[in-house]
C-alpha cells in the first residue's frame, strides 16, 4: 500500500483551525448578543395600554364575502390585513 501524498500548497492544519476560528466566531456573536444592556439581546417588552377617559371605539368593516373560521354570529371578530408579496 502506498501512502497518499499531500501536494505542498495544502496545509493540512487549514481546517482545524477554521473549524475554531468558526466556532469563535460563533461563540462571539453569541456573547455579544446576550450581553447585559446591550439592544439586540434584549427581546422587545410591550407595555400594556392606557384607559383613555372610559370610552370605546367601535369599527365597521363589511366581511360579509371574506373568508372566515369559526362562527359568523361571534362577539369578537379579528380581521388580518396582510401582503403576500
Amino acid at each position: 500500500m502506498s501512502r497518499r501524498e499531500i501536494p505542498p500548497s495544502a496545509n493540512p492544519s487549514i481546517l482545524p483551525l477554521a473549524i475554531l476560528l468558526s466556532g469563535a466566531m460563533i461563540a462571539g456573536a453569541i456573547l455579544y448578543t446576550q450581553w447585559p444592556g446591550r439592544s439586540g439581546g434584549a427581546p422587545p417588552t410591550a407595555t400594556a395600554p392606557t384607559a383613555s377617559s372610559g370610552e370605546s371605539r367601535e369599527l365597521m368593516i363589511d366581511i360579509a364575502e371574506a373568508p372566515r373560521r369559526g362562527r359568523a354570529t361571534a362577539r369578537l371578530t379579528l380581521i388580518e390585513f396582510s401582503d403576500y408579496q
